[in-house]
């Protein structure tokens, strides 16, 4: 798989996605280290 976008990544930490899309990115950050990475760095943002 790809990696999923900034915005794919944003709207699955904010709980935005739903469904096959949460599955998909789901399961690309449980074995992506880039991916947990830039998760984490939305965590540290403030929220919009």
């Amino acid at each position: 798989m790809m990696h999923p976008s900034e915005n794919e990544l944003k709207d699955y930490f904010e709980g935005r996605l739903k469904g096959e899309p949460f599955r998909r990115v789901d399961d690309h950050i449980q074995s992506c280290p880039d991916c947990q990475d830039t998760l984490a760095s939305l965590q540290q943002l403030p929220p919009d």
